[in-house]
């Protein structure tokens, strides 16, 4: 995509529940601010929204992350800095950005095979060498890793932030340590390119999601001991078409894993896996999400969210 389309759900604060009185609905509204965009319009591969709100980090094909002040965009009347940061630390199209749990460090990753943690330094404003825009902040490199052989393509964090795992093309997920500087923690090797991995915020498995060389499939990682808990292709094996990205997700409360790109009766869809499922290593497929086209990405709600009229549920946004 070369512009970015966001789902903003709040809950109205004004209204604090007291005594017997229910609490109010979650609101959800659709915005595309047309200005945020990168060089050339190049397609935009990742988008994070920082825990507390402040910032938006973007990856391009460019190479650059840019670093947006979000509250331009949940308020359009907003007069401040739209645009605090463009780095440029990679030498290749950067592929994913994820926020620490505290919102602290910035993690991404690249086609030029590197993992790298990012820290804001020095808030000053200050146009870098190469570039028109004026930077309004300044971000270092706290980590970097490498020991991936082809394109890594999805780097997430542990609920803990004591770590992060990446994933490339060439097969393999790595598990590096934050207070670590040496090489990967582990190494968890597939039979397929792994375009996306996911922590399971009850803090016992990992996700990760493999296409090509005949595995169309979600494999889940114990962290107790580092083997295979579940490996299933149910949905996922006959999908026609290869995506750029299988970007799976958990539910908040660990319950469901949404795994993209899969095809359940001719149809394209979303396949959502219920933790612990059948007998045999495979967790169950009960439901899915249908879509139009091959979907890349799966993203969960980090909050369950109340129903109007009461009532809970869990909502997953799908993009292909």
């Amino acid at each position: 995509a070369q512009t970015v389309l966001l789902v903003i759900m709040s809950s109205d604060a004004a209204n604090k529940i007291h005594g017997s009185e229910k609490p109010p609905p979650n609101k959800i509204k659709i915005v595309k601010p047309e200005w945020l965009s990168h060089e050339s319009k190049c397609a935009i591969y990742s988008v994070n929204i920082s825990p507390d709100k402040t910032r938006l980090a973007t990856a391009g094909a460019d190479g650059t992350i840019k670093i947006w002040n979000y509250s331009c965009i949940s308020d359009e009347s907003s007069t401040a800095h739209r645009l605090l940061s463009t780095i440029t630390l990679h030498n290749a199209a950067v592929n994913c950005v994820r926020w620490s749990p505290r919102g602290q460090y910035l993690a991404t990753c690249s086609d030029d095979l590197l993992v790298l943690v990012l820290e804001l330094g020095a808030n000053f404003s200050h146009i870098p060498m190469g570039q028109k825009v004026e930077n309004h902040e300044s971000w270092d490199v706290f980590r970097s890793y490498r020991g991936h052989s082809m394109d890594v393509m999805h780097v997430a964090w542990s609920p803990d932030a004591d770590r992060i795992a990446s994933c490339s093309l060439d097969n393999y997920v790595l598990i590096w340590r934050i207070a670590d500087t040496k090489g990967p923690l582990q190494r968890l090797a597939h039979s397929g390119m792994v375009k996306g991995v996911a922590w399971d915020p009850v803090g016992k498995f990992l996700a990760a999601q493999v296409e090509g060389e005949g595995e169309n499939a979600v494999v889940v990682w114990r962290l107790r001991d580092w083997q295979v808990e579940a490996k299933t292709q149910r949905a996922l094996k006959d999908a026609p078409d290869p995506t750029f990205f299988l970007r799976l997700s958990w539910s908040p409360d660990g319950q469901y894993l949404g795994a993209p790109n899969a095809w359940l009766r001719g149809r394209y869809a979303v396949a959502l896996l219920k933790r612990g499922g059948a007998g045999a290593g495979e967790w169950e497929g009960e439901h899915s999400f249908v879509v139009r086209q091959a979907a890349a990405v799966a993203c969960f709600a980090p909050h369950i969210l109340r129903r109007e009229g009461g009532g809970l549920e869990l909502a997953c946004a799908v993009g292909g």
